[in-house]
């Protein structure tokens, strides 16, 4: 059974339209990619919200959320549209590292859904927060042309949370083949272009710093002063209650407002922070980042 969310296919069982998607790779991936310089395709790691950036590079913060956005890019010269896309991401340590389980999305105001208007599917493998977890994002056209030449936009996004205790570690990032049907592949709309290998800017590795949070809880909009103020209940209220849901809080710790010591964000943590800012008499401060 076939189940919309969204507008993206998610399958808890193996259904036709991923049937037919193994097939339609599988093809593919026995043919010789036919595009050349008149194409270029390329899908990159564009952004990572949830680091410290510092002048040897991006490291990501414990207890925070963790972002990697991925960009798509297309020109053809040819008049060549995607029409079928499949890759998948791997997440690993080398050194021993844990993170919370993958939670893959596609990115709003993309396109996707336009483009790929047959269906879209976003699926995992052993994703349980060690070793290396791998999700993988594919879909295709049907009624729409597909992703026109010159389309460039970020497309995907991963995000997971690192516990304190892997600080010092490191959590690496790469492309992935996952069976049995996600390649690292793209179907063109003819026959010059009809198997496309796309570019990967490679992997990449991270080392995890000491997180998001300091003074005490309660900054929850990461404002970069670090105050605490009716930002922040309006900002949490949006994220617990809001329709449709606001952004979700970059720092995990910062939210958990009462100190929760398994790191939840929930309606207590709302109650709590209003008590402190307007009760009369003041609620209790929110106890301290314990980084």
């Amino acid at each position: 059974m076939l189940n919309w969310v969204a507008g993206r296919l998610t399958v808890s069982k193996r259904s036709s339209a991923l049937t037919l998607l193994v097939i339609l790779l599988s093809i593919l991936a026995l043919r010789v990619p036919t595009f050349g310089q008149a194409e270029q395709a390329s899908l990159t790691l564009e952004r990572i919200d949830g680091v410290h950036t510092s002048g040897d590079g991006p490291k990501l913060l414990s207890n925070t959320r963790i972002t990697f956005y991925f960009k798509m890019a297309w020109s053809s010269a040819t008049d060549c549209a995607i029409q079928g896309v499949s890759n998948a991401f791997r997440v690993y340590s080398p050194d021993g590292a844990f993170w919370s389980p993958l939670v893959a999305d596609t990115v709003e105001g993309s396109g996707l859904d336009q483009y790929l208007d047959l269906f879209i599917l976003i699926d995992e493998w052993s994703n349980n927060g060690q070793g290396a977890d791998t999700v993988g994002f594919a879909g295709a056209s049907f009624n729409s042309p597909g992703f026109p030449n010159s389309y460039s936009d970020i497309v995907y996004k991963i995000s997971t949370i690192v516990p304190e205790d892997a600080v010092g570690k490191t959590i690496c990032l790469d492309s992935s083949y996952a069976p049995p049907s996600f390649f690292w592949l793209w179907a063109g709309s003819n026959d010059l272009c009809d198997s496309i290998v796309p570019s990967w800017n490679g992997s990449v590795c991270f080392e995890i710093i000491s997180g998001c949070c300091t003074g005490i809880r309660g900054n929850v909009n990461n404002d970069p002063n670090n105050i605490v103020n009716i930002s922040d209940v309006t900002y949490l209220s949006s994220y617990l209650f809001g329709d449709p849901v606001g952004p979700a809080p970059v720092c995990v710790k910062e939210a958990n407002v009462n100190g929760d010591p398994f790191e939840t964000v929930n309606i207590s943590d709302f109650t709590y922070l209003v008590k402190f800012l307007f009760g009369i008499p003041a609620g209790p401060e929110p106890p301290g980042c314990v980084n």
